[in-house]
């Protein structure tokens, strides 16, 4: 299981372009995701994933985003 927190923060410059071009960006993104890792058999493995996006892409115009993922792994004994 795991629980992560990541930020990107915007500088300055590319707020105050953002802003000359009409566009004004958000401070910064922030996602919080939790994923769980679960063997179902010998030869499968699942993982989903689920993340809470702050201000997507920076942008102050755009709706929070939920986000949810399913990744697999197969293993083929040889």
């Amino acid at each position: 299981m795991g629980l992560g927190v990541a930020m990107a923060i915007n500088g300055d410059p590319y707020k105050a372009t953002q802003v000359a071009a009409g566009t004004p960006a958000a401070d910064a993104e922030t996602n919080i995701e939790l994923t769980y890792r679960a063997p179902v058999t010998s030869w499968l493995t699942l993982q989903p994933d689920l993340q809470y996006v702050v201000d997507p892409g920076t942008s102050s115009t755009l709706d929070d985003a939920f986000v949810a993922g399913l990744r697999f792994e197969i293993a083929f004994e040889f």
